[in-house]
């Protein structure tokens, strides 16, 4: 048998490729790989930051993970075109009110924006083979996956229909009140809304098949969620945990099937009352877990259009709903449904 001997003289034996060692350039320090300049931190004063193109004569194509975490001073960014690849949560909780992702961008980590209060917009350049924005929110080229929203925005907001999927912390710690998922969204990722402590009331549109874990977790003033489908596969109240939907706060429409008895029931609206009072034909609407209420009207109940007439919407426990007009028709029909 043979027998081999190493023997090592003052040093160590490595395996693997060595670690890149950090340089420094201006306010950032950086890596290079093949050529070329990955970003790994920022040590500036913040305000406006633009990221050059070169760093001693080598291209600038990557944004490391956490490369300017937590400069919540810096209050915009601009990314050179070059730049391939921009890593997890690189540029989280900062104070930027809007960024433009060039077109030369091929890959987006986890959480880029993460706690950016201040954000508003994220564009992406038009040119842009691979992501793509609509009203200042992140979407992939086909706008079939909703990427990340701007913590910044606030109000209500509507998935656009056509997605599909909503990416895992997509909307964490996002400042909306209220939010409509569109009928063709069928995965929503693990913690899409957790830590979003303005929310108070979601309307899921279609039947999902995916609800990550902790979607809407640690949401403390979400008071009602509102399934308009069959329920998805593995739901239970864990990924509604720590916050304000809890047992009875979670509703879905009478048929839908899947449901565990701990969800809070079918939506069940009624009419407590209806009659003139003055000029105004009036409905008193007692609806159910603050779900939003759509009134509509219609002259013939066989071949008539239903008009969308008014809503409840931040919606009461009771709507009032007046309408002015009903003696200009020599018959007209109400409905109501979920808005």
């Amino acid at each position: 048998m043979k027998h081999s001997l190493l023997v090592l003289f003052g040093s160590a034996l490595l395996c693997g490729p060595m670690a890149a060692t950090a340089q420094q350039y201006g306010d950032f320090t950086y890596t290079t790989n093949a050529g070329a300049v990955t970003i790994t931190g920022y040590t500036g004063s913040g305000g406006p930051v633009t990221i050059p193109s070169t760093m001693n004569g080598l291209p600038v194509v990557s944004i490391g993970v956490r490369a300017f975490f937590g400069f919540s001073s810096v209050t915009s960014l601009a990314i050179p075109s070059g730049v391939t690849n921009i890593g997890d949560l690189a540029f989280g909780w900062t104070g930027m009110t809007n960024i433009t992702i060039p077109g030369s961008v091929s890959g987006i980590g986890a959480t880029v924006f993460f706690i950016c209060s201040n954000l508003t917009a994220i564009t992406v350049d038009a040119q842009n083979p691979f992501y793509s924005s609509v009203g200042g929110v992140l979407f992939d080229k086909s706008q079939t996956t909703l990427v990340e929203y701007p913590d910044g925005l606030t109000g209500s907001y509507t998935i656009p229909t056509g997605v599909t999927t909503l990416e895992k912390r997509s909307f964490v710690a996002c400042q909306l009140s209220s939010v409509t998922i569109a009928s063709s969204v069928t995965r929503i990722g693990a913690s899409a809304f957790q830590n979003c402590y303005g929310l108070t009331n979601a309307t899921i549109a279609g039947s999902l098949t995916n609800l990550g874990d902790y979607a809407f977790a640690d949401c403390p003033f979400l008071r009602c969620v509102f399934f308009m489908g069959n329920a998805p596969p593995h739901i239970s109240l864990s990924q509604f945990a720590f916050n304000g939907v809890q047992e009875g706060s979670i509703w879905f429409l009478p048929g839908s099937t899947g449901w565990p008895p701990a969800f809070g029931g079918s939506w069940d609206p009624f009419v407590q009352a209806a009659g003139v009072q003055g000029s105004e034909f009036t409905l008193e609407i007692s609806t159910t877990g603050y779900i939003p209420v759509l009134v509509e009207a219609s002259t013939n109940l066989t071949t008539g259009a239903w008009i969308p007439l008014g809503a409840s919407f931040p919606a009461p426990n009771l709507y009032q709903f007046r309408d002015p007009d009903w003696t200009l028709y020599p018959a007209r029909f109400y409905r109501i449904r979920p808005f």
